[in-house]
């Protein structure tokens, strides 16, 4: 049976690139005044505008970088790399198509190239084309068959491709060929929760998590297999910790989600057992800055499940790791204000609020609103 594939392509190009033993880190140490001197100077070096692509992925500027390495790949004494790079960019970019083209082009111009042969089957496999990226991971393989990434290439696809057996097997031998990695943990982890060998699952995941609290990919999985109701052995506490952790630095649409599951998860758990994990993700979040943002969004959630005595505490202990907040302190004066019935207090947060923020309408609003009512002037 076949699945979408669970790898985005963020980290496939990322394995992409940093496994292909010509791609080299662009030198910190240069600057963009010396990228273009030199691009001024010579203009059809391959070198050189292999260096300012590299140069222009590394500071983020995309569209800069795709530029340069298109240049690259017309130079006379072209590489493989730079038609890898390319290829990756445009994946990235969601150009799919040009994507396809140049590593279309890289195979037939190098076909001992294995880092062509791998990038090309990383473009299937990120269009779930499970087939025609297994035939190109497999021909990286015949040219470097010593390679540990090309196995876990391998055994992700395999994986994508229904056959977890299959996939273990490629991911062990990754393992006998190189070091143990946080991609590699994590499709372990993954083989094995598929397999239904949820201990094996939870030590791979767990371990991610020890090294790394925010590891989206890995943690998300790790919380989706603690909560799976298929899991004889799920543990709503523990995947209430790592959801706490990753709502830490979780953005948009994913801060969300994690809500919607934190409200589930502490739906069904007792009071006690929502204060341990909260307690146990403090204590991996090292940043001051973040513990707050979990708490605050911790407030948040305990506002929507109507615990307003639980968001009200949950404000104040984000407030005491940063008190320059000033949603932070809105947010606060609200409850107070509806919920604890302490307008004075609320009067006060609003007044904070606005001092860190006077620009802010809700807050400016607020505290007009409670200041007619107290009679205050």
């Amino acid at each position: 049976m076949r699945y979408r594939s669970y790898l985005p392509a963020s980290v496939l190009v990322a394995v992409a690139i940093f496994c292909a033993h010509s791609c080299m880190a662009a030198n910190p140490k240069i600057t963009q005044a010396q990228i273009e001197k030199s691009l001024k100077s010579n203009p059809e070096s391959y070198a050189v505008r292999l260096q300012a692509g590299k140069y222009f992925e590394e500071i983020g500027f995309a569209g800069e970088a795709q530029e340069q390495y298109l240049a690259a790949t017309k130079c006379k004494d072209a590489k493989a790399e730079a038609f890898n790079r390319l290829a990756q960019m445009y994946l990235q970019d969601r150009q799919y198509t040009k994507a396809r083209s140049a590593a279309d082009l890289a195979v037939k111009r190098f076909p001992d190239s294995y880092g062509a042969h791998l990038t090309s089957g990383y473009i299937y496999h990120n269009q779930n084309d499970f087939d025609r990226a297994l035939a190109e991971y497999k021909k990286a393989q015949t040219i470097e068959p010593k390679n540990p990434q090309i196995y876990i290439a391998l055994g992700d696809a395999t994986m994508g491709d229904g056959d977890n057996k299959g996939a273990l097997a490629y991911l062990q031998k990754a393992r006998q060929l190189g070091p143990e990695t946080n991609l590699w943990r994590y499709q372990m982890g993954m083989v094995h929760k598929n397999l239904k060998e949820w201990d094996k699952a939870r030590d791979f995941f767990e371990k991610n998590f020890d090294q790394d609290p925010f590891n989206r990919q890995s943690n998300l999985a790790y919380v989706n297999m603690l909560s799976d109701s298929k899991n004889p052995k799920k543990d709503p506490v523990k995947a209430l910790e790592v959801s706490f952790c990753l709502i830490a630095t979780a953005q948009g649409n994913e801060m969300f989600q994690l809500k919607v599951r934190l409200k589930t998860l502490i739906a069904e758990l007792r009071p006690s057992q929502v204060e341990s994990a909260k307690n146990a993700a403090l204590a991996r979040i090292t940043d001051t800055k973040l513990k707050a943002r979990m708490l605050f969004c911790l407030g948040d959630v305990f506002d929507q499940l109507n615990l307003p005595d639980w968001g009200i505490k949950s404000y104040r202990a984000g407030l005491a790791f940063n008190p320059d907040f000033a949603r932070g302190h809105l947010r606060l004066g609200i409850d107070l204000e509806g919920y604890g019935k302490d307008k004075q207090g609320a009067l006060r947060e609003y007044e904070t609020a606005l001092k860190l923020d006077a620009k802010d309408k809700e807050t400016q609003a607020r505290l007009q609103n409670l200041k007619r009512e107290l009679k205050i002037k």
